[in-house]
């Protein structure tokens, strides 16, 4: 079975998109089908993981928003899709390239599919008009051609079947619009344990994520600046960014430069050491994040979490969700004791073997095959 994945994200990009497609890519190629990831073109020299299917390149882009036109080879791209007549094409997210092009690339595929990371982002980081009329656009958006699209598909990819938040609106859409759904959740490509001792004199905090205002590092910088001498903060993030020089700054005026470390340009592999070797994942997000890839590396290493209450969060198990102000004292509540800290390891294994083992996803994918191949 011959199957097409679209997606506006790819290495050396480390965004959870990224991996999504990745992990889709990987797990159909082992049920057998031949893959092809087509993607943005970028830089030939970034991070990359070891891949084992074909990877295609088209200078394509937009979601065909206001402030997104569609552009670029969008002709060559669907004289591809005309050629190669595949059986499955798969778009990754709503509001891209290859969700807004699934109803024509259906005219030479049996069947479309989107996989769904999280309805639009409706948060209102600063309250302007362009952001209310952005806001607006999205829930147009919504309301109009994601309906339409949603006629279309055959199925649909989600990566939680939660319906408790704005994000996963569309589980219920699919639902009303009887489109089957396969939940895939993100998997860890990092050896499982089965539990996560407390450092003894050190305590040792993460945060991974790009350098950008909608990860807010910064935030984890002053949990760390409210917590005693022991606590340190490693931020790993794949390139330098102008926001760098805030972060630093924070650091730099709260005097726990000293205690904060960086790790800049490492593969996601290349960090399974770091986060073993970590206490806490910090997940200091607004709005963005719907299933963190983060926060399942750190459950497969059996690391709890403190985390803003973004997309599935609350679901997880093993760790504390809290708002912003009061992560510190959620860290300190974890760390209160060897025995406190144990339990909060415990359940995060516990969760994931529940809810977030590669073999539920490579399970889901095997039926959503056989399903249409029926």
């Amino acid at each position: 079975m011959k199957v097409h994945i679209h997606t506006p994200s790819f290495f050396p990009s480390l965004v959870g998109m990224t991996y999504a497609a990745h992990v889709h890519a990987t797990l159909l190629r082992e049920l057998g089908a031949d893959v092809t990831v087509i993607a943005p073109r970028a830089e030939t020299d970034g991070i990359s993981e070891v891949i084992d299917y074909a990877v295609r390149h088209f200078d394509v882009s937009g979601s065909g928003l206001p402030w997104s036109r569609l552009d670029g080879d969008i002709d060559e791209l669907l004289r591809f899709n005309a050629e190669e007549q595949p059986d499955i094409v798969i778009a990754e997210g709503w509001f891209t390239t290859g969700a807004v092009l699934l109803p024509r690339f259906k005219q030479h595929a049996r069947h479309v599919i989107l996989s769904s990371h999280g309805s639009a982002d409706l948060f209102l980081e600063q309250r302007r008009p362009s952001h209310f009329a952005r806001a607006m656009a999205y829930r147009w958006e919504e309301s109009t051609r994601s309906r339409a699209i949603m006629r279309q598909l055959s199925a649909a990819i989600v990566l939680s079947s939660w319906e408790d938040r704005f994000r996963f609106q569309d589980v219920r859409r699919f639902r009303r619009h009887q489109v089957p759904l396969y939940v895939c959740p993100n998997s860890s490509t990092y050896a499982p344990t089965m539990g996560h001792a407390l450092s003894a004199e050190r305590v040792n905090l993460i945060h991974v994520g790009e350098m950008k205002p909608h990860k807010s590092p910064e935030t984890a910088v002053r949990v760390l600046a409210a917590l005693p001498e022991r606590f340190h903060l490693t931020l790993a993030f794949p390139r330098e960014t102008s926001h760098l020089s805030l972060v630093k700054a924070i650091a730099d005026q709260a005097g726990i430069r000293h205690r904060l470390h960086f790790i800049i340009g490492r593969k996601r592999s290349e960090l399974e050491a770091t986060m073993a070797a970590s206490d806490v994942l910090l997940i200091t997000s607004p709005s963005k994040d719907v299933q963190p890839i983060v926060a399942v590396d750190a459950l497969a290493k059996g690391v709890p979490f403190v985390s803003t209450n973004v997309g599935c969060m609350p679901e997880f198990g093993g760790g504390i969700v809290t708002t912003s102000d009061r992560m510190a004292l959620a860290v300190l509540d974890i760390c209160d004791s060897d025995a406190s800290y144990c339990r909060f390891s415990q359940e995060a294994c516990a969760y994931r073997e529940r809810s977030l083992s590669p073999a539920i996803a490579r399970a889901s994918l095997a039926k959503l095959l056989s399903d249409l191949d029926a």
